[in-house]
């Protein structure tokens, strides 16, 4: 009988014979327990496995048998990240470092926990040492630039990613943060030329396609960023056997409710005194009515107001420590903004009176583009009243029931699977912007992994279109990945 060897383990891990390399590794294991290398294999065979908390103790048991191993130093911390431990990965991480010897992929593990902690300064103190060492280095400048866009600072971090693509210019990851960038800072023409280059590397590239897609959406060019979207479809359904496992859905922190209504009452007295009829809407307005407060798990602060106010609701925000989120993404309403010493989100969303109709009119307005492009959605007559608070006064809805009704239909049964912006039971019509948010949802989705909600915005743009044969397709083909992934539970 042949004796197993790490080599053979090694094998089995390469061929994707996850099984057989824990066996074998199991073997070693019963042979030399004392080994490091044993128990590096055992925990790598069980990380493929996706038996985590195992592959957690057996890549602590290889440490405590060779201390210095910078891998199994590696593996463990990425493997403390994804359990959510991130002190400990901090702990091991520091330890090893410790020494004279202060290995660059450590150190940007170690960059990425304190991120992770929310120590944005002492991750950004690394990536600073290290480029000191390594100017251009595109792993350094790719995640310092990442950070850097995660605290909303798109121009320190378009300059990062320039750095990173002198160094690796053809590295489509920075290329396409570099796009990204280059758009919320407003250089819309740069960063059109920027994701074409990056598709003259790869015209395959499906997140080049997609940046591009954004690119022309915020340039006015709404054919031209659908034609794009398809594109990636086209690319979707010819690879998808290639595309990740179904994405456990993540719901992200859950929004401070105390906080967000004392911020939304204090925006709406200030813009009162401005001379700003604003008031809560949308998804604020129905957790106000319905819940007594705002929704928990909402993205943002939805304010309405005349949309001939708008303008002076900006001035407002501006002043008042609120930066606008990547030019309003293309439109001219909403507008977004972003609250940095609180981490809020608030859309200034206006509404234009129809007397005629008996109706006012808002939705999603283009920049620049046509205007029978725009996503249209139809309310109410818009009838204010003030109210008194101890915030000072502010408006609110006179009829806010009919209003919440026009938009959700039976309002007061909560369903989470509701999408406002294609789902509003007021759209006027399937506008060509309408279109843009399904087909950009349903390939981000189906990119991501996430089947199931790719699926209903998929079926949610056929119910509008159902003749369109590439959507069917993909709705085929995401139908047969469910149904497989359902038969291997």
């Amino acid at each position: 009988m042949s004796i197993s060897t790490p080599q053979q383990a090694e094998l089995c891990l390469q061929q994707g014979e996850y099984a057989d390399a824990e066996r074998i590794a199991g073997q070693l294991l019963e042979r030399d327990a004392s080994s490091a290398l044993h128990w590096k294999l055992l925990g790598l065979a069980q990380l493929k496995l996706e038996r985590t908390a195992e592959a957690q103790g057996s890549l602590e048991q290889a440490l405590r048998c060779d201390s210095q191993d910078e891998y199994v130093v590696a593996l463990l911390a990425e493997v403390y990240l994804l359990v959510g431990e991130a002190e400990s990965a901090q702990q091991v991480l520091l330890k090893a470092l410790s020494g004279a010897s202060q290995p660059v992929a450590l150190c940007l593990l170690l960059a990425q926990v304190y991120t992770q902690r929310g120590d944005a300064l002492a991750a950004q103190s690394i990536y600073r040492q290290l480029l000191d060492q390594q100017p251009g280095n595109p792993v350094v400048c790719l995640q310092w630039g990442l950070l850097l866009k995660q605290c909303r600072q798109p121009q320190e971090a378009e300059t990062l990613f320039r750095q990173g693509l002198m160094s690796a210019p053809n590295d489509l990851q920075l290329s396409d943060e570099l796009s990204k960038a280059l758009m919320a800072n407003g250089h819309l023409k740069a960063a059109r030329r920027q994701s074409q280059e990056a598709l003259k590397i790869d015209p395959t590239n499906i997140v080049s396609h997609f940046t591009l897609a954004k690119v022309t959406k915020y340039q006015g060019s709404l054919p031209e960023a659908l034609s794009l979207l398809r594109r990636c479809i086209e690319l979707l359904v010819s690879r998808y056997v290639a595309l990740p496992p179904l994405a456990s859905a993540k719901s992200g922190p859950a929004m401070d409710v105390k906080q967000g209504e004392a911020l939304l009452w204090k925006t709406l007295a200030g813009l009162n005194q401005v001379g700003v009829h604003a008031f809560a809407t949308s998804g604020t307005l129905l957790g106000l009515v319905r819940e007594g407060g705002l929704l928990p798990f909402d993205k943002d602060i939805d304010i309405g107001l005349p949309f001939a106010e708008i303008e002076a609701a900006v001035a407002y925000m501006r002043a008042n420590d609120w930066q606008e989120e990547e030019q309003s993404f293309g439109l001219r309403n909403p507008r977004a903004f972003y609250h940095s010493a609180s981490g809020f989100n608030m859309d200034l969303c206006g509404f234009e009176a129809q007397p005629a109709r008996g109706a006012c009119l808002g939705g999603f307005w283009l920049k620049h583009g046509l205007s029978q492009w725009d996503r249209i959605t139809q309310y109410p007559p818009l009838e204010l009243q003030r109210v008194v608070r101890a915030e000072g006064e502010v408006w609110q809805l006179s009829d806010p029931e009919s209003w919440l009704e026009s938009l959700y239909g039976d309002w007061r049964t909560p369903d989470p699977a509701f999408d406002t912006v294609i789902s509003a039971k007021n759209l006027k019509g399937f506008s060509l912007l309408t279109q843009y948010y399904a087909l950009m949802k349903s390939v981000g989705y189906a990119w991501a992994g996430a089947h199931s909600k790719a699926l209903k915005f998929v079926d949610l743009y056929l119910a509008r279109l159902p003749n369109d044969t590439l959507l069917v397709e993909l709705q085929a083909l995401l139908k047969e990945r469910l149904k497989a992934e359902s038969d291997e539970l």
